[in-house]
């Protein structure tokens, strides 16, 4: 059950990570995915947090931590339309 609500939920998704800015390579699939903000992903997620979000940057899925353009989204918690609103005008 949890697969087809996800499989029903991740094209709808992914055109609104474009729409927003985020690039994918390849399509993605399963609840995790990475996408690419094209932008230091550190500096994303703390302008997030001001806003009351919280966003995965690459970093911290990194041994050493470093900063990275990747960021890991999570396909049940980026529903909310305060995400898209922020990564659109973060991004845009």
């Amino acid at each position: 059950r949890l697969r087809a609500r996800l499989d029903k939920v991740r094209e709808g998704t992914y055109r609104r990570a474009e729409h927003a800015g985020l690039r994918f390579d390849p399509a993605p699939a399963g609840m995790f995915v990475w996408a690419d903000a094209l932008c230091d992903t550190n500096v994303l997620a703390e302008k997030a947090l001001a806003e009351g979000l919280v966003l995965a940057p690459g970093s911290l899925f990194s041994p050493r931590q470093l900063p990275s353009t990747r960021m890991r989204l999570n396909l049940s918690t980026v529903q909310d339309q305060r995400v898209w609103d922020f990564l659109g005008r973060a991004l845009g």
